[in-house]
């Protein structure tokens, strides 16, 4: 596992390039990131801690698939990783279909919350509507 580092840069856009074509979908790193504009124009998922222009001052192999904890969360080879620009979860590979259910039945509401709302009802009432 790489330890925790703001300082230096322990991802950029050369391994993102690399682990695109090897077939990693997206990183989570928790540490420090850099050539954000680069990693971007791949299209490659990368999620971190931070961002520096300081590159790594050493090279250190790590291992791979072994759990690791990242932001106090534990994450075990095979869970599912979801992200976006709020930030990513952790799901348990064992409970990725009931958090699947769950999340697509409040986004349903939330939808309808939404669309009560447009339509001139008062929050509190709309949550209510949609038995928030």
């Amino acid at each position: 596992m790489i330890p925790t580092n703001s300082e230096e840069a322990v991802w950029g856009e050369l391994l993102s390039t690399y682990a695109r074509s090897t077939g990693v979908r997206g990183v989570v790193i928790n540490g420090a990131v850099r050539d954000v504009a680069g990693v971007r124009n791949l299209g490659f998922p990368v999620f971190a801690r931070t961002v520096t222009p300081r590159g790594p001052s050493g090279r250190k192999e790590v291992e791979r698939n072994v759990p690791v904890t990242i932001g106090g969360v534990s994450i075990d080879p095979g869970d599912v990783l979801v992200g976006d620009e709020s930030g990513v979860v952790a799901i348990d590979r064992d409970a990725v279909e009931d958090v699947t259910s769950a999340a697509e039945t409040i986004a349903q509401t939330e939808r309808e919350v939404g669309q009560l709302i447009d339509e001139g009802r008062a929050l509190e009432e709309a949550f209510e509507d949609a038995g928030m």
